[in-house]
């Protein structure tokens, strides 16, 4: 209780003393605390024991009753949203057995019931409540990612530009909202899941949903290049849509007046897209653009030199600072978000 300085054991062996196997058996090998309730904590072995203390280690209760016994217990989770919630994943690769495990307790580990019973036969390796939204569950196994957004009752493959690789560890970044996932390659791969983390019923019933958009910090060197040997990359923010099946959306930037500055059209698949966009201007408006920007100008700056844009190296001309909205078109509806330039 002191940082490490001293130590005192709080519980007996509780593991099953140990089985065969191709890797030594009888140790912990996960042990995770509630953040909802100091001394609430639940450890899980290598040869199948599962049990809990509620009182900072003075008793303990074994509660893996009605689970599949002498697996792996790659790793145990208590909720944060509710306090008799937790999550257990096991593993029996180690003696040729390749089912995937995952069960979840709502009394402490008193009964369990199977979840993402869709799975694919694989073990699992880690599974993950996030840290926003309590519906919303991450599983990691042999074989690659996957989420629920039903607290498992029904999962998906979560797979775009991830390998087909174990999935050993994940992570959800509390601030930026990051899903991190540590893979067996020793690799990590980063995803952002804000939105997914938004996703409930009330979207989910929504045909189309434009999401609110990051601001993005302007650079008057977008297009250009410091020196001839760097590479000319121009920007490229994200429009985050939710779409209930295929289709094609129409994007639209207009600025404070309703100038349409640029548009463009996008296939969109069922699920969540982020659709690109390179901060670009159609050259067509440029005069008229210009103009709200000088009378913008000269309502805040009196006497300034008239602004007058040049196209970058790639010849495109880009917002300048401000408020925008993107307005979006979809099966005859507009869903319209603000974009700050800052």
């Amino acid at each position: 209780m002191n940082q490490g300085e001293d130590w005192e054991a709080i519980s007996p062996d509780l593991t099953a003393g140990g089985a065969i196997g191709n890797v030594p058996f009888g140790t912990i090998s996960c042990l995770n605390e509630s953040t909802k309730k100091f001394g609430l904590i639940y450890i899980g072995t290598d040869d199948g024991n599962l049990a809990v203390t509620k009182d900072g280690g003075n008793s303990w209760k074994m509660i893996q009753t009605n689970l599949p016994q002498s697996l792996w217990v790659t790793r145990v989770q208590a909720s944060r949203f509710e306090l008799g919630r937790v999550y257990i994943a096991l593993n029996g690769y180690r003696n040729d057995h390749f089912k995937s495990y995952l069960y979840l307790s709502e009394d402490y580990g008193d009964t369990w019931k199977p979840i993402f019973t869709d799975l694919p036969d694989e073990p699992v390796n880690v599974i993950k409540e996030d840290t926003k939204n309590k519906n919303l569950v991450y599983v990691g196994t042999d074989h690659g990612l996957y989420v629920s957004l039903d607290g498992g009752a029904s999962s998906m493959l979560m797979e775009n530009n991830l390998p087909n690789v174990p999935i050993h560890d994940i992570v959800i970044h509390p601030r930026d909202n990051d899903l991190i996932v540590g893979t067996h390659g020793r690799s990590l791969y980063v995803a952002s899941v804000k939105e997914l983390q938004q996703l409930d019923k009330n979207i989910l019933s929504k045909d189309f949903y434009i999401f609110d958009i990051q601001p993005i910090r302007f650079d008057s060197d977008w297009g250009n290049t410091s020196n001839k040997w760097d590479k000319v990359e121009d920007p490229m923010h994200k429009i985050p849509v939710y779409t209930a099946q295929n289709r094609t959306i129409e994007i639209v930037i207009k600025n404070e007046k309703g100038l349409v500055l640029q548009q463009f059209s996008k296939n969109v698949t069922k699920g969540i897209n982020y659709v690109d966009y390179d901060m670009t201007i159609d050259p067509k408006i440029l005069s008229q653009y210009e103009r709200f920007l000088n009378e913008k100008q000269d309502t805040e700056k009196e006497e300034e030199e008239k602004m007058s844009l040049e196209p970058s190296k790639t010849n495109h001309y880009y917002l300048q600072k401000g408020a925008y909205t993107i307005e979006v078109k979809a099966s005859g509806r507009t869903f319209s978000q603000k974009l700050i330039n800052r």
